[in-house]
């Protein structure tokens, strides 16, 4: 399906055909179009609604149990941020027993990388 960001778009204000840019909020790309004229500024609907969804559960807190698997610690991820996770990368598929990367942040933060989509922001 073709996204409507990938047309022409004229500024409501001026006529004049408007710019493209892409903002980066807290890693998240957020396409807009913007009058050079007028400085009217478009944002892309599907990106901020992402992005929204995305601030929501960065907000809450999820209570997981740490549960023993043999000589290992076990975490559940909830639902919601892998269904989210699924929403933004369609072709990102997370399998059972797929290997990601577990780095120790600071005191008291462990950090989950999905490879695939560190990799696709860095070379956006």
């Amino acid at each position: 399906m073709k996204d409507i960001f990938d047309g022409i778009i004229l500024c409501s204000k001026c006529k004049q055909e408007m710019k493209k840019g892409v903002a980066i909020r807290d890693g998240f790309r957020i396409r807009y179009a913007y009058c050079q004229k007028c400085n009217e500024r478009l944002w892309h609907p599907g990106d901020l609604a992402s992005y929204r969804n995305f601030s929501n559960l960065k907000r809450r807190e999820f209570r997981v149990k740490l549960r023993v698997v043999g000589n290992s610690y076990a975490v559940t991820l909830p639902k919601e941020i892998i269904n989210f996770i699924k929403e933004i990368e369609k072709e990102f598929n997370i399998k059972a027993n797929e290997e990601i990367k577990l780095m120790l942040d600071e005191l008291g933060k462990l950090k989950l990388i999905f490879e695939e989509i560190e990799e696709k922001i860095k070379s956006k």
